[in-house]
């Protein structure tokens, strides 16, 4: 009896197993010639080898196998429909978009791959596209409840939401056990304002499917965003009975218990994600916790075991870094990113860190560097954004910082951080109007954000809408009446409304609760320069500034005080070292040219503000700044070649604008162009006197009598004591009198 019969391994002779291995390699060479002869065949092949695979778990053989088909021919939809899914089982959500997108396009008639494609594009925000897919299904098919759930939800983001409402409901009438459409119907009640309406539909999701783990996460959640926290914490834990081990419920609760100081209660339920083999970013959750609560040390062991997962040691290696950085370590943190961005020259993340690494070192211009590089590997990375928003900021490049900051809002619509960056960078721009709006949305969405609503607050001072900033005021001060930063901006508030008493107060208190707190320094300065008390202020500040010399917020404030006292040579010296220790400070730049101008040292002016436009190539004030000098020196030319470059790079800087259309009109050049320039600083500044009276004055010029009255009007009315704009009014009225005279004796009307 042979081997083979007692059930082993067969064993060839080695000739023989020879003869068998070129036997395979044969007909593994007449497969391939076969596939060649035919294409059709060849893709047939690699997508049944691709299903195989898949069907086994082998996702990434089947990867391979489905590109093959795909490059044998581009058009094969079904086979990118099967990448796309295999790609979403290896965690890559970026290849499953982009695959999932491509079938639908080739499968027009396939109601899955359309359904499929508009969600994920539901997903990203493409709210537009994502309806276009529901409705090419529905048209086919109006009972699809699928379609029209995803039809609802796409109104939804774009803001129909009483269209969405009636979309949900459609589909629960086609399919009332649908349970998951009560929890949508629910979120869009809530949107709407519908509070009683969102909570019975929540609760009839529940009652219809009490064994629902999200039906139970979708109540709880809504009753965490109604303040009832004991309730939702009792739907989280119901949603734990009915799967301990869910990363959602898990999650749900943990975060619960962070946000309300129960810091010690969300360990278990990290430790529970970290545990689950199923959810393979938990052990980076439960890092994450470990570092919130100040525990960096067991945040590493966790991490150091992540760090040898093939899928997640780069995310491990980028919080060890992290925490080298706080813990004091700079050069480590520097090696681990350096060495994971060795290994991985693109990784986002990797390059998101390096860059809040320089940043905090004050190295602009590499982070700048690194952030760019971030956005370049991910496009779609809102914290890329963010950190180059975050640097620009700092370099002072307000514009670049905006435009970063929306792209957040275009990847994340409702995102309230970049909103709220936004409404501080309007508020640094002099934009009180717009920071108020931005504000005001971030509040109404997160009505708890003290830092929000204290920058409404200040935008709202900035309005000169003091009542207003008032109702702002009152809840910060009942919520946090410990916070030395909002009994600062009271006093700033009451200093504004001319009440010194109550301004005092609210600053004592907020130095009492932090002495360091220089805003509230500055405010208490202000009062006592106010009072006569420029002697006792400069005695404190000189004492402040023998313990903290290199304070650049200090001296700020002892520029300007000393500034009040007549003291220039001290106010200079103060100025000259903010620039020293704090290079990118623009304000000390700025106040140093005005010290000059001052002092009518012209020349030292314009180098101030000349080295403002070296180091801040985007600063248009100071770039402005020294060309109004070059026109107060009477170098008009040297003035106007500026004016003309500033505007070119800019063309809405309104105060070059305006003083460009001046010089042009002033030397009998181009009017048309000289108006379209006075147009532009009017759209910018409409409040500014100047401006008024140079728009009116060529319209003045170019014959336009009644838009020229206009003009020169509103300059009188905003500066009744400009005897200039006085005097081109009454040009005006009078040649536009003269006129109508000229007029009625034509028509023989005298």
């Amino acid at each position: 009896m042979t081997a083979m019969a007692h059930g082993t391994s067969a064993r060839f002779p080695i000739g023989v197993r020879r003869f068998v291995a070129a036997g395979l390699a044969l007909t593994g060479l007449l497969t391939a010639g076969a596939c060649r002869r035919d294409p059709a065949v060849a893709r047939r092949a690699y997508f049944d080898a691709a299903t195989s695979y898949a069907a086994q778990g082998k996702y990434k053989e089947a990867i391979i196998e489905y590109r093959n088909a795909i490059k044998i021919d581009p058009t094969f939809g079904e086979a990118r429909y099967r990448l796309g899914q295999a790609y979403m089982r290896t965690g890559d959500a970026d290849g499953a978009y982009r695959e999932y997108i491509r079938a639908a396009d080739l499968m027009p008639e396939n109601a899955d791959a359309q359904l499929t494609a508009g969600n994920f594009l539901l997903i990203g925000g493409q709210f537009e596209d994502a309806r276009s897919r529901a409705q090419k299904v529905l048209a086919r098919d109006p009972r699809s409840v699928g379609a029209q759930i995803l039809l609802g939800n796409a109104m939804a983001g774009l803001r129909d939401l009483d269209g969405a409402v009636s979309q949900i409901k459609i589909a629960l009438e086609l399919d009332p056990a649908r349970v998951g459409a009560y929890t949508i119907l629910g979120q869009m009640q809530r949107a709407q304002g519908e509070l009683k309406a969102a909570e019975e539909t929540f609760r009839k999701a529940v009652a219809m499917a009490p064994r629902s783990l999200n039906a139970h996460l979708a109540l709880g959640n809504y009753l965490w965003s109604a303040g009832r926290l004991d309730e939702a914490e009792r739907e989280f834990k119901q949603a734990l009975a009915l799967n301990s081990s869910d990363p959602l419920a898990n999650h749900a609760l943990a975060t619960l218990y962070l946000v309300t100081d129960r810091v010690g209660e969300a360990e278990p339920y990290f430790k529970n994600m970290a545990a689950n083999p199923a959810n393979r970013s938990g052990r980076l959750r439960l890092a994450d916790y470990y570092v919130a609560v100040s525990r960096p040390h067991d945040a590493m062991v966790v991490l150091e075991d992540v760090a040898r997962d093939a899928t997640l040691g780069g995310a491990a290696a980028v919080r060890l870094a992290a925490i080298a950085y706080a813990e004091g370590h700079h050069d480590e943190a520097h090696k681990r990113i350096d060495d994971l961005l060795k290994r991985e020259p693109a990784n986002p993340d990797a390059l998101i860190v390096r860059a809040r690494l320089l940043l905090l070192e004050d190295k602009l211009d590499d982070a700048l560097r690194s952030a760019r590089a971030s956005i370049a590997s991910d496009p779609s990375s809102a914290q890329a954004y963010f950190t180059l928003g975050t640097i620009q900021t700092r370099r002072k490049d307000f514009e670049e910082a905006t435009r970063a900051f929306n792209e957040i809002l275009k990847l994340r619509p409702g995102d309230t951080s970049a909103r709220l960056q936004l409404a501080r960078l309007a508020l640094s721009t002099g934009a009180a109007d717009r920071a108020a709006r931005l504000a005001a949305e971030v509040t109404a969405k997160a009505p708890r954000d003290a830092s929000a609503r204290m920058v409404l607050a200040r935008a709202l001072m900035a309005k000169g809408d003091f009542d207003a900033a008032e109702r702002e005021m009152r809840p910060l001060l009942a919520g946090l009446p410990k916070s030395s930063a909002v009994h600062a901006l009271d006093g700033a508030l009451e200093a504004l409304r001319h009440n010194a008493t109550a301004a005092r107060a609210a600053f004592t208190r907020a130095l009492q609760l932090d002495a360091d707190n220089l805003d509230a320094l500055g405010g208490m300065v202000a009062l006592d320069i106010a009072a006569g008390h420029v002697n006792l202020v400069l005695n404190e500040l000189d004492a402040r500034l023998a313990r903290t010399p290199d304070n650049p917020d200090l001296l700020m404030i002892a520029a300007q005080t000393y500034g009040a006292a007549q003291d220039q040579a001290k106010a200079e010296q103060a100025l000259r070292r903010i620039i020293e220790i704090a290079p990118m400070n623009l304000t000390a730049y700025s106040m140093l040219g005005r010290l000059y101008l001052q002092q009518r040292r012209l020349d030292e002016a314009r180098v101030e503000f000349d080295a403002i436009t070296a180091r801040f190539p985007q600063s248009v004030g100071a770039q402005t700044m020294a060309a109004m000098i070059l026109e107060m020196q009477g170098r008009t030319a040297e003035a106007e070649e500026r004016y003309t470059r500033i505007v070119a790079a800019s063309p809405r800087a309104g105060a070059a604008s305006n003083n460009l259309a001046w010089l042009l009109c002033e030397k009998g050049g181009n009017l048309d162009q000289a108006l379209q320039l006075a147009q532009t600083a009017k759209a910018e500044m409409p409040d500014v006197a100047e401006v008024n009276d140079t728009l009116g004055w060529i319209y003045y010029q170019k014959g336009l009598l009644d838009p020229a009255i206009r003009a020169l009007g509103d300059a009188v009315k905003r500066d009744p004591g400009s005897a200039l704009y006085q005097q081109h009014l009454s040009l005006a009225q009078a040649k536009r009198a003269e006129r109508l005279r000229s007029s009625a004796l034509n028509h023989g009307q005298y």
